[in-house]
């Protein structure tokens, strides 16, 4: 998908709106609202519904990432402005924001943008999925423990007259067969693993920059399970 020059404007526009608010700006000397800042929404969500598309038609994920880097980059920076623009809180469904803003940036490698979005997600009442998958999503950009625990208290609690065994039983129900237990612990793994690379490779790199003298810039990419790139400056 091209992102065409209007909707760059319509983005820049709403980042400039975003930090009026940011700044407090008083609304004297604010900036004539010129756009609906909402018409960018149905092109930021194709943004990331296009590359869903590639990845289920079976393109290699890291292939399809990389074709659409830049249009992730557009949606996250939209998601992140609009929810500065309505001091995040005023926001019925900020935590999807939030979150969807936050999947965007990791997919493009802002792994700091997206730990900043993820932490203003409210867990207590993070609800998008039945499958609880909204949940996995949220401790793994975290970087936390994954929810095993919170799952046990949440049964408890609304089968409080049962017994151990059959709030054990119930735990193991209402959880989807793809997304077990052990499928988050491997998972979590597996970012765990992730994360190292990234931290390796970053060492790398500034290896790189501190020892070697040369024009323009090199691109250092780490490929084992996971590709991971950073380039040096």
């Amino acid at each position: 998908m091209l992102i065409e020059k209007n909707a760059q404007y319509y983005l820049k526009r709403t980042r400039a709106f975003a930090k009026e608010v940011e700044f407090d700006i008083p609304d004297e000397l604010r900036a004539k609202k010129d756009i609906n800042v909402n018409e960018l929404f149905p092109l930021t969500i194709a943004c990331i519904v296009d590359l869903s598309a590639d990845i289920v038609r079976g393109k290699e994920s890291n292939e399809a990432i990389k074709i659409h880097k830049n249009e992730l980059y557009f949606a996250a920076k939209f998601y992140d402005s609009y929810l500065n623009l309505n001091n995040n809180q005023q926001v019925e469904d900020s935590n999807y924001f939030n979150l969807v803003g936050a999947i965007a940036y990791y997919l493009c490698d802002q792994i700091g943008s997206s730990l900043v979005l993820i932490r203003k997600v409210n867990i207590e009442t993070l609800n998008l999925s039945q499958s609880k998958l909204d949940i996995l999503i949220y401790y793994l950009l975290k970087n936390e423990p994954i929810i095993e625990n919170s799952l046990v208290e949440e049964n408890e609690e609304e089968n409080n007259d049962n017994s151990e065994q059959s709030t054990q039983e119930e735990i193991q129900e209402n959880i989807e067969p793809e997304f077990s237990l052990t499928d988050y612990q491997e998972l979590e793994a597996k970012y765990q693993a992730l994360l190292a690379e990234h931290e390796e490779l970053v060492q790398f790199k500034n290896q790189i920059e501190n020892e070697l003298q040369y024009p323009g810039t090199i691109k250092v990419t780490v490929i084992r399970e996971t590709r991971v790139t950073e380039e040096a400056k």
